[in-house]
């Protein structure tokens, strides 16, 4: 009886792998994980799952006066992945600036720079000859150290930086000066690049559309500046501010860190009276720590405002939320309490997980960028703009710094993400139907040569295509799978989906089979159409026609893109009855035929919907008394 018992789970845990396996197509790097075990059929992180990380101690000093930033670095890094490494990879974004250095886009000669130039290397005390391309090559935006000793499995080793590159004269890529002595710094320190069970080491260029993947990991900066009155803003928590702020300053800060208000902490006023930082002989130190986050960055100013205020994301937590802006502004001032009612709205609504995250600082600088714990973004004409932007780049807390999203392969597991997730949010803010307008945005291109499957990396695709791929389609891809299995049970699942990869990397097929498992439904048709396949949204009404008091229907999807049906029948009384069909009525046909019966005389039928796309809307209406 124990053999019989144990043979049918044998058969039941092959037929698992069978039917992921075989009805989906899983590149060869991916297998390599599953077989290893770091990563399990069901969705899950597998037994053996690992993430490497370091921490970073960092003193670094921007120079106003000349534009240049140096940076002196140390890192341990932690090898927990089961392979003995020979080399390290460093991230040198700054390499973006140099002429030659591939990208994405042309720049103007104007933003031109030497790149970052590094003055020191060590490893484990061994000074490494920068001039040897055997043991430091540079090639484009990362640079490659041969280890004398291979970093063994399960070990930490010890790396020694001495850096600085010069700020563009105009406005960087992500980053900026917006003032004499206003700035924001990102992308800036050389990284440790990510060494994953997926691929190993992530040797992809920095070449401008694609944005982050990086580890989590620990972060120690101290920051000064040239100009002595600024104030500094950064990822994590300032250790140092009883140092820093005058006790009018402090105050405010203890006040709105525990208030649910909005608080002025620097006025006008604080500037004209010269009320905001203490006196101080010797350079002023600014010292930030954050825990466990993919990436750093910072920002200051010698006359912007300050708002703030804060919210209990869940019980017995709070977190700092802050508005940093030009005294010219014209509604940044609002961005505080946008970014208040934001935060109730993830930790509550959607995705019903706390924002995970002490402290969110949005600065007014200039576009529009996600940064962990930071936001820089430009002020915006209408305050609908400032809530899309505002919105949009705080969602990317969750995806992908709580969840370490490869974006540089996969940007539609983030930005797709960010816009989706604050869609209803958006909608009851400002009445603005921003669902509606991203199925008009995927219109413009869907079923063009410019309509790729979700699963061509990212950085294969050039900016229409990107755009298309990684915001409009991804985000309607959620809104389908959310119509498909009901918004209480979706949002369910993508909880447990954070909750399953947080800290960690989760890959596409991490979130397949999550939402697989949780279904209890081999979904990997959907997956396929969606993510491999070259289809696109075009729904036909083939037929409508009366047959003994019944009203029989036929659709084609021509397109073959599962998508929801809606089918509105108007009488000539002008009522209107509606029917909504999940998207999987397409699993097995691209015909679809149903029939009701009617007891009064119909005007017209139709398949149209705002929020259902469809590249050709002319066959989607038969009139019945032409």
């Amino acid at each position: 009886m124990l053999k019989r018992i144990f043979l049918f789970i044998i058969i039941l845990l092959i037929s698992d792998v069978c039917i992921a396996q075989d009805d989906i197509y899983i590149f060869q790097e991916y297998l390599k994980a599953y077989k290893n075990n770091t990563r399990s059929f069901d969705g899950k992180p597998g037994k053996d799952y690992w993430i490497n990380k370091s921490e970073y101690k960092i003193d670094v000093f921007v120079k106003t006066e000349t534009q240049t930033i140096k940076g002196k670095e140390q890192i341990i890094y932690y090898n927990n992945s089961p392979d003995d490494l020979s080399i390290i990879v460093l991230r040198l974004y700054q390499n973006w600036n140099k002429p030659g250095t591939s990208r994405d886009w042309n720049i103007d000669s104007n933003i031109f720079t030497n790149g970052i130039l590094i003055n020191n290397l060590k490893i484990n005390d061994e000074v490494i000859d920068l001039n040897n391309s055997q043991k430091f090559l540079v090639n484009g935006t990362n640079a490659i150290i041969k280890l004398t000793e291979k970093l063994s499995s399960k070990s930490s080793i010890n790396i020694y930086i001495e850096w600085e590159f010069g700020l563009p004269s105009v406005r960087n890529l992500r980053m900026g000066k917006y003032g004499t002595a206003t700035y924001f710094i990102g992308y800036w320190y050389p990284q440790i690049s990510v060494y994953d069970d997926i691929f190993g080491w992530d040797l992809n260029d920095y070449t401008g559309t694609t944005e982050f993947y990086n580890d989590f990991s620990d972060f120690d900066v101290t920051i000064s500046t040239d100009v002595d009155n600024v104030i500094v803003w950064a990822t994590g928590i300032l250790e140092n501010k009883e140092e820093l702020f005058t006790e009018n300053v402090l105050n405010r800060i203890e006040i709105s860190s525990n208030s649910d208000t909005i608080i002025k902490i620097i006025t006008k006023n604080d500037y004209i009276e010269n009320n905001i930082l203490k006196n101080f002989q010797g350079k002023r130190i600014w010292h930030f720590i954050a825990e466990a986050v993919p990436d750093f960055s910072f920002c200051f100013s010698d006359n912007y405002l300050w708002d703030a205020t804060s919210l209990e994301v869940e019980p017995g937590r709070r977190c700092f939320i802050n508005a940093v802006y030009k005294q010219e502004y014209k509604n940044f001032d609002k961005v505080s309490q946008i970014s208040r009612d934001l935060l109730k709205y993830f930790s509550n609504e959607m995705p019903l997980v706390p924002f995970p995250y002490p402290i969110i600082t949005v600065f007014n600088g200039a576009g529009g960028m996600e940064y962990p714990m930071m936001v820089n973004q430009s002020e915006t004409d209408s305050f609908e703009d400032l809530v899309y932007v505002t919105t949009h780049e705080i969602s990317h807390t969750y995806f992908p710094f709580y969840m370490g999203i490869n974006e540089r392969l996969y940007a539609w597991m983030d930005e797709g993400w960010a816009v989706y997730i604050p869609m209803d949010f958006q909608n009851q803010y400002t009445g603005v139907d921003t669902k509606e307008k991203n199925v008009l945005s995927y219109l413009k291109n869907a079923g063009t040569i410019k309509d790729m499957p979700l699963m061509i990396p990212s950085n294969n695709l050039k900016y229409d295509a990107y755009r298309m791929q990684a915001y409009n389609k991804s985000a309607l891809l959620y809104d389908v799978i959310c119509n498909m299995l009901g918004k209480s049970h979706f949002k369910k699942i993508i909880k447990e989906y954070i909750n399953r990869w947080k800290g960690k990397h989760p890959t596409p097929y991490d979130f397949i089979f999550t939402i697989n498992n949780l279904t209890n439904k081999n979904l990997n048709w959907f997956w396929n159409r969606w993510l491999f396949d070259f289809n696109y949204p075009d729904l036909t009404l083939k037929k409508a026609i009366i047959d003994n008091n019944y009203l029989n229907i036929e659709v084609l999807n021509k397109g073959g893109l599962p998508i929801p049906l809606v089918i509105k029948v108007i009488f000539i009384d002008k009522t209107e009855k509606e029917f909504l069909y999940s998207p999987e009525i397409w699993q097995n046909n691209s015909v679809f035929t149903t029939s009701f019966v009617i007891d009064k005389q119909i005007l017209q039928v139709s398949i149209d919907n705002n929020y259902i796309p469809d590249c050709n809307k002319n066959d989607n209406i038969i009139d019945f008394l032409k």
